[in-house]
């Protein structure tokens, strides 16, 4: 019954292996590959948007310090108007409180000038 199979699937008599089913089988493995790349490609990419950690005086991580205009400033609570944490932040010698209210005000003016 296989030797019937095989020769009228691939109209050879003694081919149990196709070339019709190994290209098959490569397109297949071709589809599963290039998937698996643009997962692998995602994910490099979510990995160089995340913060880095680096090492603080008092030798622990902190993500925060090393965060780009992108992200977030956790000391005045905005986003977008400089990078590098508490280190570059305009409000760097106020408390974390009176940073937020100036980043908030800062934004807010700069909304009513049209800069967004």
């Amino acid at each position: 019954v296989c030797a019937i199979y095989a020769y009228l699937r691939d109209q050879s008599e003694k081919s149990f292996r196709s070339e019709k089913l190994a290209e098959k089988r490569q397109t297949l493995q071709m589809v599963a590959m290039k998937k698996q790349a643009a997962k692998m490609e995602e994910m490099m990419k979510e990995l160089s948007a995340a913060p880095k950690l680096t090492n603080t005086p008092t030798g622990t991580s902190d993500a925060n310090t090393n965060r780009d205009k992108n992200n977030k400033c956790w000391h005045c609570d905005q986003k977008g108007i400089h990078g590098n944490g508490k280190a570059g932040c305009l409000w760097k010698d106020l408390s974390s409180e009176e940073a937020k209210v100036k980043g908030a005000e800062y934004k807010a003016q700069k909304a009513a000038k049209g800069g967004g």
